[in-house]
């Protein structure tokens, strides 16, 4: 219940959920249908919301179209962008050469995860319930948000960071389980699993400590155009049709702020029809998104 009033790709959580009941716990599926019917039951009252925000992300679509490219990775990039993300976090760093290699690694570890539980399964008898457990924490979510975005424009790699548990699940586990296979096996398993946490400190590390890599720092931006437009009655616009919510969140003063186009795409007559009635001359621009606005 907390979940889908958090995020909606929650939904993405649960369907991957549910489709490993049907696939391997199928003595569960009417007990896991009835607890997540009554956990997301409260979610109707959120449907008028919902559909407000469904309409509105429809228009800015047909109003930005480049918003597409931002909000999805596309369906041949995804892989290679997950992979990238649950290895750097929401970072870009430099220089690109130790980025991508760090990728690389991150990849290599992959597979040898999933070599070494397969190798497993292929020996068992039965396959560990442990074993498809973590795997599919991680690959369901990944497979069910991937198709997902051929039809819907929302998936972004950052938006699917929930599934990162369950692929640390499975790299804990087969450290676990390498244990008993050839000792070259467990040392090497070791050493892929110390390379990850190396990677994980040092680039969480860099997000942390370098400032380029934060998110907008709205609250020192807004205290600086507040601060100039009360000295010099100036008003501040955003390429939007109206003020941005930092702006609302964060201003002092903040009817000095408002939008600089009447509609989202972006015209002459769209602007000089928001302007008409602005008599100063003192105009502060905030051309944040204007890639994509403007």
């Amino acid at each position: 219940c907390l979940g889908v009033f958090t995020h909606y790709f929650m939904f993405v959580h649960i369907a991957a959920q549910g489709l490993y009941v049907i696939l391997f716990d199928r003595l569960s599926l009417k007990k896991f249908t009835r607890i997540t019917l009554l956990g997301i039951s409260p979610f109707i009252f959120w449907i008028p919301t919902f559909m407000i925000q469904l309409e509105t992300s429809r228009q800015l679509l047909q109003a930005w179209p480049g918003w597409t490219q931002v909000s999805n990775a596309g369906f041949m990039r995804f892989p290679g962008l997950v992979l990238a993300k649950f290895t750097v976090g929401m970072i870009s760093p430099e220089p690109r050469w130790l980025y991508g290699l760090s990728v690389a690694i991150t990849g290599g570890i992959v597979a040898w995860v999933l070599w070494i539980f397969f190798a497993k399964m292929r020996t068992a008898k039965t396959p560990s319930a442990p074993a498809i457990l973590t795997l599919a924490m991680w690959i369901l979510p990944l497979s069910i948000a991937w198709i997902g975005g051929i039809f819907i424009s929302a998936s972004s790699p950052w938006r699917i960071q929930f599934a990162l548990p369950g692929l640390y699940s499975s790299v804990a586990y087969a450290h676990w389980i390498s244990r008993n296979s050839k000792p070259y096996i467990h040392r090497i398993t070791t050493v892929f699993v110390c390379i990850l946490l190396i990677q994980n400190l040092i680039w969480t590390s860099q997000y942390l400590l370098d400032e380029t890599f934060h998110r907008e720092e709205w609250r020192s931006a807004v205290a600086y155009t507040d601060e100039r437009a009360l000295d010099s009655q100036a008003i501040v616009l955003s390429e939007f049709t109206g003020p941005w919510a930092p702006m609302a969140w964060y201003s002092q003063s903040f009817q000095a702020y408002r939008g600089g186009s009447t509609e989202q795409r972006m015209n002459p007559e769209s602007v000089q029809a928001s302007l008409a009635d602005v008599s100063s001359d003192k105009i502060i621009l905030y051309t944040y998104l204007f890639e994509l606005s403007d």
